[in-house]
């Protein structure tokens, strides 16, 4: 699976995306079909076996293709070039497979899923029997008929899937929606392991963080293109291009010396925010709730409430070192 660019003979320069340091996290629990036997996977996408695991935030990102947010939400249209009622089921399971992935953990939405007009814009795909592929990635595939493909039926290419579709449907297409996103193949990265050699695709153009095996848009993954289920290092990275998804926290409240159990408090400023932390930034004793802008470095500080809630996200400070390895706040002078 992959983007059929071709490769450039130039790699351009390349930046590196700070690590983020998250307050809060999301889980998703699902259950699976039984997996293919490796033998059994497609080949082009089959690890090598017995490397050694490394982990760490990280992503390869094509800056130049993200797509636009609108508003505080980014959305990407999606249609079916040949939809037919016979696989409603599976276009089904691509849709949800998107939404419990991507879609979950950053500030992006898929919309439509409907047929494809003769003018659709977005994501145009392609149900065929062949290998899933993007023509691009990003903002490449705009309104670019068949634009990206993926398999159903297994008939030709792998067949190994015919028994376990489901799975292989939904690592499809996660992989295949990632290109979407704009992000490259990790083992396309310069900082590659001399073992991982399954090059691919068109390059990124920036670096977040150190190479991650665990990527699903990592070839040399053990499992799978990860089994479809992103790393956590995909989520960080995909939340440093898009921004986070939600506008509710699972917030520490703080009763004034002591945190309370954890609850979940909705504030819409937190769906353009991407990182949150507690502490004492007004000086009166009490853990306030701190969401920041990680790209801008805008701060907004929800203030501790007399019975352990947080006042709406106010404006604190603007241009607060954006894009800093690490953050730290608190009140350590005892002056708000």
């Amino acid at each position: 699976m992959g983007s059929t660019v071709n490769r450039r003979t130039n790699r351009p320069s390349r930046l590196l995306f700070p690590s983020l340091l998250l307050g809060s996290s999301l889980l998703i629990l699902a259950c699976e079909p039984e997996q293919p036997e490796p033998s059994d996977l497609p080949r082009s996408e089959s690890a090598q076996q017995g490397e050694p695991t490394q982990t760490g935030q990280s992503l390869y990102v094509t800056s130049t293709k993200l797509w636009s947010r609108s508003g505080a939400i980014t959305e990407i249209p999606v249609c079916f070039e040949n939809p037919d009622p016979s696989n409603d089921t599976e276009r089904g399971l691509v849709r949800t497979s998107v939404e419990e992935t991507w879609q979950s953990v950053a500030s992006v939405r898929f919309t439509g899923w409907g047929p494809c007009s003769a003018t659709a814009k977005g994501i145009r795909l392609r149900i065929q029997d062949v290998g899933p592929y993007t023509l691009g990635l990003g903002t490449d595939l705009d309104g670019v008929k068949d634009g990206m493909s993926l398999n159903f039926t297994f008939s030709t290419w792998s067949t190994g899937c015919q028994m376990t579709k489901p799975y292989c449907i939904r690592v499809g297409a996660v992989h295949e929606f990632g290109h979407a996103l704009g992000f490259a193949h990790e083992q396309n990265r310069p900082d590659t392991p001399s073992w991982c050699t399954l090059e691919q695709g068109s390059d990124g153009d920036i670096l977040v963080g150190p190479w991650d095996l665990d990527s699903v848009m990592n070839y040399c993954n053990p499992a799978w293109t990860g089994d479809g289920k992103l790393s956590e290092t995909d989520i960080e990275g995909v939340r440093a291009a898009y921004g986070r998804s939600s506008s509710t926290v699972d917030a520490a409240l703080s009763s004034g010396t002591a945190f309370l159990s954890a609850q979940s408090q909705s504030d819409a400023a937190l769906g353009s925010t991407d990182q949150t932390f507690f502490a004492d930034v007004t000086g009166d004793g009490r853990a306030d709730l701190i969401a920041l802008t990680a790209a801008s470095g805008d701060v907004f500080v929800g203030k501790a409430q007399a019975g352990g809630s947080f006042a709406a996200l106010q404006p604190w400070r603007k241009d607060f070192a954006p894009r800093a390895s690490k953050y730290f706040f608190a009140d350590v002078t005892g002056d708000g």
